[in-house]
């Protein structure tokens, strides 16, 4: 949860940056549009600082404005995110009004025009003595628009680049095989805390009736019970287990279970069995390890017969070696060795959830398996009537959301390039209308020109595309720690990221290109 809010934030980090420089270009514009307001002030004694702090202080109160207006502007489109956000997350409510979102905006805003104003400003070292001004811009603040769109284009293909990552990442997440079968599994959990079921035996009896009567039901192939379910383990229960008195090196992860349990939930018997009713009701200390825990000692097949030790002299005989479940949903967290044992011991079970296999739909059985729980027992609580598959729904929704998130920013993205493409472009376009008339009547063709101004915009792309291959790197590494994987091969998201930002810078340029095509010399250079 931290590492995915840590995500969405350096998302958002980017896009501000963006849009920052999609604001900067236009300050510089502006201030190339008033050189000769600017002259005038000089030659009348206005210093450099004077006309920086004015530049400096206008970009301050347009920041505020837009500061305003976007607290206005969020405080009306917050229950969207109702909207938009998956069923398990609905229960979330979002504020913008208060103290820490205001500072946030507020220093936001402050250093925003701080850093980004001073472009213009720097714009203003080579003013002129008030005159003719030139129709062109000068080859300085040219310069300056390129060199800022080259870094908007860098930023995004970084943003880009995460989204990448991030969608990776969380298919992965989906498709792992996690030594189970959610398909076809329903589950239905109790808690016997505070009923008259506090003793290990009138645990055990309970249990045994609920099993015996579910799985009398039309429709169910299997049924099993469980503490705790596969990806909720909330806290970390076992301790230190070995193999005939030697000790593993590291905890193993305890799980009391009944009878039929890696059957009913799919799970995979690499050697040996699981343990049967019989032996749940006689007590007998018989154990399943996962295959990790079994090749920390040997040979996983050899585990079987062998005895399961714990440092206070207890043990129990392995009967089987299953492959290992997926208990934590962080997944940077390396599952533990696992231990699954009969519910013996008293107390064992003041949770627990019952898994019926099923036949489709599930949805169908859960009612009735329900019900069949409560007839057992009116005072026992009954809660959590869900399939397996809407469990791990819930369980995944965050990532679910933090995915679209993040591929909604990086898509905000390569709306401001194409803004910011557009605008530079366009910018240009006017201001070099004298140059681009000179040179057809010189001879050179409209197509001549189109390709001089979208060779232009090409160049400024690719400088961007290349400044920002190597952070793409530093990305790679960055997610990696925050999702506990590699992102995979570097490639696609470059390649993807390229394409994308070359396609849509390209096409915003074509516009004022083809404006600037259709200019009739004699009428420019009759306005000039």
């Amino acid at each position: 949860m931290k590492n995915a809010t840590l995500l969405l934030l350096g998302a958002v980090l980017l896009v501000l940056l963006i849009a920052c420089t999609n604001v900067a270009n236009l300050l510089i514009a502006r201030t190339a549009d008033r050189r000769a307001e600017l002259s005038i002030r000089a030659a009348l004694g206005a210093s450099r600082g004077r006309l920086a702090r004015q530049l400096l202080t206008e970009c301050l109160l347009l920041s505020l404005v837009a500061a305003i207006a976007g607290l206005l502007a969020a405080y009306w489109t917050v229950p969207l995110a109702a909207i938009v956000e998956p069923p398990p997350l609905g229960v979330q409510s979002y504020s913008v009004l208060n103290g820490h979102v205001l500072a946030f905006t507020l220093a936001a805003s402050v250093i925003a025009a701080m850093l980004f104003g001073l472009l213009p400003v720097l714009d203003i070292g080579n003013l002129r003595v008030p005159g003719p001004q030139p129709s062109a811009t000068s080859r300085g603040s040219r310069v300056i628009r390129q060199a800022v769109v080259a870094a908007q284009v860098m930023l995004t293909m970084v943003l880009l680049s995460a989204s990448v990552f991030v969608a990776h990442a969380f298919s992965h997440l989906m498709s792992t095989d996690r030594g189970y079968n959610v398909k076809g599994i329903a589950t239905v959990s109790v808690s016997l805390d505070g009923t008259t079921y506090q003793s290990g035996d009138r645990q055990l009896l309970y249990f045994e009736e609920v099993l015996d009567r579910v799985r009398s039901l039309a429709g169910v192939r299997s049924v099993s019970a469980t503490e705790f379910l596969p990806l909720d383990a909330r806290g970390f229960i076992g301790g230190n287990y070995g193999i005939d008195g030697h000790p593993a090196k590291r905890n193993s992860m305890i799980v009391p279970v009944f009878a039929d349990y890696f059957q009913t939930m799919g799970g995979q018997i690499l050697y040996g069995g699981e343990f049967n009713d019989a032996e749940v009701r006689s007590g007998a200390k018989v154990a399943v390890v996962n295959e990790r825990f079994a090749a920390a000692f040997g040979e996983p097949s050899q585990a079987i017969g062998r005895r399961l030790t714990t440092a206070g002299g207890s043990s129990w005989r392995i009967v089987g070696v299953v492959k290992g479940m997926d208990y934590e949903t962080d997944p940077t967290i390396i599952n533990p060795f696992q231990v699954f044992i009969p519910p013996t011991h008293p107390g064992i079970f003041p949770p627990a959830t019952f898994v019926a296999r099923v036949d489709t739909p599930v949805e169908s059985h859960l009612s009735a398996i329900r019900d069949t729980i409560r007839s057992v027992d009116a005072d026992v609580p009954v809660f959590g009537a869900e399939t397996m598959q809407q469990r791990l729904n819930e369980l995944f929704a965050h990532p679910r959301f933090y995915r679209f998130i993040i591929w909604t920013f990086a898509g905000f993205a390569l709306l401001l390039i194409v803004a910011g493409t557009y605008g530079l472009l366009a910018y240009t376009v006017a201001r070099r209308t004298g140059e681009i008339c000179i040179r057809m009547a010189l001879g050179a063709t409209r197509s001549n020109v189109g390709r001089m101004l979208l060779g232009e915009a090409f160049l400024t792309v690719c400088v961007g595309i290349i400044g920002g291959a190597p952070l793409i790197f530093w990305i790679k590494r960055l997610a990696g720690r925050l999702m506990g994987s590699a992102p995979g091969s570097l490639t696609a998201p470059i390649a993807f990221g390229a394409l994308a930002i070359l396609a849509v810078a390209l096409l915003a340029a074509y516009i004022p290109a083809r404006r600037a095509m259709r200019i009739d010399p004699m009428v420019a250079l009759r306005y000039e």
